[in-house]
């Protein structure tokens, strides 16, 4: 669904992603913007109120300490600028778009909030009878739209004879009601803008998908084949073309989509809400039924509270248990990126959580690697059976490829020098020829250290601790963080506590992205390599909050989350700008 963007000229989308970050409305505010969207309508963009939108983007810009963001002047002057939008336009009204059915394809339509029609009229659009009878086009775009004025708004269509019975009136926010049902509406309510898209609009963005994908396979097919390295190319797009075709087919499959954002002076909230039709495989793969409540730091409550690289959650049996996560993940494109660790395949039924987190080693990232300090929990009422899948797996390591051998090893019950007994285990790698890919051996380095996988597994009661390093202090924490109802977790962690109401409730799976942590990393990274353009880095700020995310699927439905504090938005700024003088 292209809305309004048939008037204005392409880079129009990357202005709307900044008009939809607009702030809360008035009373009645997204009532009365509903009002101007025609019940029939497939689908709809809303954004209550455009002064909103520029006085809480002025919020984040002042909340970034980034001043000279904001030397063109305020959000709402810069975006009519963009536009080329003069007197008339009224700031405080509410903007809306929408896609009216037809009998092949959808009229594009858009209201845009006035205060004199006929001034924003002269200053937004010229006549273009060569384009059609009664034609305008805006000044800096060639595509013809038809112009009517109203008391409040101006619409603006890319289709004759489609507005003249416009008007104002209910019947737009029962439907959507409808639609998206109460979880949707909560969505749209508790944030600042928000679009909607029916099954029409998203089986014609399935096929845009299908085209793009087609086109892809028929350039890889163009080019070289086979094993050689100048046959990665052709591999690639292949590989883009069968993503594109089975994203198709996902969006095929949803019968109503909505994204909605909530922006303020200290992060932007975004939220995307998917039902899907109950007969196709994705809705099959979706669990049923009533989840478990619980608060989103119940997926980290078994995790040491320390800063972190990144922290994770995922409850397996509210999703319906391993086999089901992976029947779901099989629909998605790319999902073979995010798989379970394997040896968890022999054992699925009885893990109920997984739960693991990595944070900065005293070793640093060229010796310890990033998993130096880390530490995975497997919450399940059978530890003896999920240390024995670990086990067979470290032990059928064993072998050698691409001139590395592999020589694990697994000693049951070592001694440690506090008197207890820990499970140890090491994949140590010999260099019988020239040792492969260097950059993935480097690559590895920098994940498990230059001793390469190695640690311990602990049994606690109802989980199973694993750490990637055999330093008993990192064993200490982990299962002491472990341990059922531990006072220190990132489950109480003051940072993680205030960001998860923005997040999913009940959510099945929970990701934190310490960006700091991750960039001094990658500083550290970057000087460990000859050339590795340290400077291109940003320098992360202290106590830089971490992004976050969240998603949950149950009863056909899906709905992810991510937040992202202004603080990260000012590194991204800083990251753009140091691009830009390139």
């Amino acid at each position: 669904m292209h809305l309004i963007s048939f008037c204005f000229r392409p880079r129009l989308s990357a202005v709307l992603a900044v008009l939809s970050i607009s702030a809360a409305a008035c009373a009645g505010g997204l009532e009365d913007a509903l009002r101007l969207v025609p019940a029939d309508a497939a689908g709809a963009l809303v954004i209550p109120s455009v002064k909103g939108a520029s006085d809480d983007l002025q919020l984040a810009i002042d909340r970034m300490g980034k001043a000279e963001a904001a030397l063109g002047g305020r959000p709402i002057d810069l975006l009519k600028a963009q536009l080329g939008i003069g007197a008339g336009f009224d700031d405080r009204g509410a903007f809306v778009a929408w896609a009216a059915p037809r009998a092949t394809g959808f009229t594009n339509i858009a209201a845009f909030p006035v205060t004199d029609a006929d001034a924003f009229i002269a200053a937004t659009f010229i006549d273009a009878p060569e384009l059609g009878t009664g034609a305008m086009r805006a000044r800096n775009a060639p595509r013809a739209v038809w112009v009517r004025k109203t008391a409040s708004h101006v619409l603006v269509a890319d289709a004759p004879d489609s507005l003249a019975t416009w008007e104002p009136k209910d019947g737009f926010a029962a439907t959507l009601t409808t639609r998206v049902g109460r979880r949707g509406m909560e969505i749209i309510r508790t944030s600042d803008c928000f679009s909607w898209a029916s099954a029409p609009v998203m089986k014609s963005l399935a096929d845009v998908a299908r085209k793009a994908g087609e086109l892809d396979i028929t350039a890889a097919n163009m080019l070289p084949r086979g094993k050689e390295p100048e046959a990665a190319p052709a591999a690639a797009l292949e590989t883009i073309g069968k993503s594109r075709e089975r994203g198709a087919q996902i969006l095929a499959q949803v019968t109503d989509a909505v994204f909605a954002i909530d922006f303020d002076a200290l992060a932007v909230g975004i939220r995307a809400y998917a039902r899907f039709d109950p007969e196709g495989d994705v809705a099959k793969a979706i669990p049923t039924g009533t989840a478990q409540i619980h608060d989103v730091t119940a997926l980290l409550g078994r995790l040491p509270d320390a800063a972190f690289y990144g922290a994770a959650g995922i409850d397996l049996a509210a999703m319906g248990g391993a086999a089901r996560v992976r029947s779901f993940l099989a629909t998605v494109p790319g999902s073979e990126r995010m798989a379970l660790p394997p040896w968890l395949d022999t054992v699925q039924d009885k893990v109920e959580q997984v739960q693991a987190a990595a944070y900065p080693s005293r070793l640093g990232i060229a010796v310890g690697g990033i998993l130096n300090d880390a530490s995975l929990v497997v919450v399940t009422k059978d530890t003896a059976a999920v240390k024995g899948a670990l086990k067979s797996w470290i032990e059928s390591q064993n072998g050698e490829a691409n001139g590395i051998r592999s020589e694990p090893t697994w000693e049951e019950s070592r001694q440690l020098k506090d008197g207890s007994t820990v499970s140890a285990f090491a994949v140590k790698e010999v260099a019988t020829g020239p040792g492969g890919d260097f950059m993935e051996r480097l690559i590895k380095q920098f994940i498990v250290s230059s001793r390469g996988l190695h640690g311990f597994a602990r049994e606690l009661p109802g989980a199973l601790v694993v750490t990637y390093s055999q330093r008993t202090d990192v064993l200490d924490r982990a299962c002491l963080a472990a341990t059922a109802n531990s006072k220190k977790t990132l489950a109480t962690n003051g940072m993680v506590r205030a960001m998860s109401p923005w997040l999913v409730p009940d959510a099945d799976a929970v990701l934190f992205i310490g960006v700091g942590q991750l960039l001094t990393a990658a500083r550290q990274v970057a000087e460990s390599i000859p050339g590795g353009a340290v400077e291109m880095l940003p320098i992360a700020p202290e106590g830089l909050e971490p992004i976050a995310m969240a998603t949950r699927s149950r009863d056909a439905t899906w709905e992810f989350a991510v937040v992202i504090p202004s603080g990260v938005l000012g590194v991204a700024f800083d990251a753009a700008k140091s691009q830009a003088r390139k």
